[in-house]
């Protein structure tokens, strides 16, 4: 087989199995390490001996890079040595997330690579194709739940979380709320919502577009989960505002259609929009909710912390040292990414990983892609951003592969081989 085909190989079964990362069940997570590692092993290989990292790539990236070296070596050993009241080795666990960040930051690195390299076996679209149809997986296994909850065709054996999680309402279950075999709705919307915006890209005809545009519409609608409605209605809705052209008939068109789906989707389940209540209600009180209440009080003691810990944080993943001592201790995470990102990288961190945000956003500004492309990457880039409030890990295969997709659709028109770069 030649070598091109086993790499793309490759490329699919850890790029569509991204989505194991956030099952119910943490030993399935090894596939994705399982494929991430072989390919990694297999195609730095190929990278170093045809020379083909492209810079520009890294350009982007570099500031994510810059933040976590920083900070380990200006705020988690130079702080532990200055104030080792702070950290005690034993509580220290920084491994596993410098290799996720070694690990998916390179392979996302190595896509970008091959995309320049080969258009044939390595061209958006295709990378696309690969990472949505793992994405599409993971809806089937809600429409699975929703066959059995709602029909009663066949049994779901996994059990999902129908109790509302987080808001101090333990006692309130929503009714037949879908989350496929990811361990949670605020761990499976995101793909969905991934899924959605790649639909419009992936498929080539609007009817086959709209018919996958909806099935995953869907899915999240019966997830009820408010940061899903939230995630999807501002990367949407932002990404149609910055590509706008109010005179054009296309962009008419498909304002049209997106809010008719909406509105035939809202009034094919009105039975239960009783659940609704529930997501209004969250939305309306969240500063008394405990998510909130874990940024809000992590932070102050973070800021209450010594000079050089605000400027370079506690350390990649050490954000349990400042909830330590908040009403949260036994999370190891805000649920926010950049709530995270401040505390474990600093003032100094946050910022240079800022400045990579702003360096994806102008690069999407600038390109001269199709509308339509355009707004997919611009749609991804708010969707990473918008579901980052509420899943923070900015070191999972899902953050760099929608970095690097949003970099490479920014780059090519992928309806129009030969321009562009093709």
């Amino acid at each position: 087989m030649n070598i091109l085909k086993i790499i793309s190989l490759l490329l699919f079964f850890f790029l569509s199995s991204s989505f194991l990362s956030v099952s119910f069940e943490s030993n399935w997570r090894l596939v994705t390490y399982f494929f991430a590692i072989i390919s990694f092993s297999f195609i730095s290989i190929f990278v170093y001996k045809n020379k083909i990292l492209d810079k520009s790539y890294f350009m982007i990236i570099k500031n994510y890079y810059l933040a976590v070296i920083i900070s380990t070596f200006f705020g988690f050993l130079i702080i532990y040595i200055y104030d080792n009241s702070i950290y005690s080795f034993k509580e220290i666990d920084m491994y596993g997330r410098f290799f996720n960040i070694i690990l998916y930051s390179i392979l996302s690195w190595f896509i970008v690579s091959l995309s320049f390299y080969n258009k044939h076996f390595f061209n958006p679209r295709k990378i696309a194709i690969f990472y949505a149809f793992g994405c599409f997986l993971l809806i089937l296994t809600g429409y699975w739940q929703a066959l059995s909850l709602y029909l009663g065709v066949g049994s779901f054996p996994f059990e999902t979380r129908s109790m509302v999680h987080g808001v101090g309402k333990s006692d309130y279950e929503i009714e037949g709320r879908l989350t496929g075999i990811a361990a949670e709705p605020s761990f499976f919307v995101p793909f969905v919502l991934d899924f959605m915006i790649l639909s419009l890209i992936i498929f080539k005809k609007n009817i086959t577009k709209f018919i996958f545009f909806g099935l995953a519409t869907l899915i999240l609608f019966l997830s009820f989960s408010p940061s899903g409605y939230v995630s999807a209605f501002g990367s949407l809705v932002l990404s149609l505002l910055l590509i706008a052209n109010f005179k054009s008939k296309k962009y008419i068109y498909f304002m049209s259609v997106l809010f008719l789906s909406l509105g035939l989707l809202a009034l094919t389940t009105l039975d239960k929009f009783k659940n609704v209540g529930y997501i209004i209600g969250r939305l309306g009180q969240i500063n008394e909710d405990p998510r909130f209440l874990t940024i809000y009080e992590s932070l102050s003691i973070f800021f209450n912390s010594n000079f050089l810990t605000i400027l370079f944080g506690y350390g990649v993943t050490n954000f349990k040292f400042a909830s330590m001592h908040t009403n949260y201790s036994q999370l190891e995470t805000s649920n926010n990414i950049f709530a995270d990102i401040l505390v474990e990288v600093g003032v100094v961190g946050l910022l240079l990983i800022l400045t990579m945000f702003l360096k994806l956003f102008i690069l999407i500004r600038n390109s001269t892609i199709y509308p339509i492309q355009k707004f997919v990457c611009y749609a991804l880039f708010f969707d990473l951003l918008i579901t980052g409030m509420v899943r923070a890990d900015y070191a999972t295969s899902r953050f760099f592969i929608i970095i690097a997709l949003i970099f490479l659709l920014s780059k090519f028109n992928v309806d129009n081989e030969g321009k562009n770069g093709y």
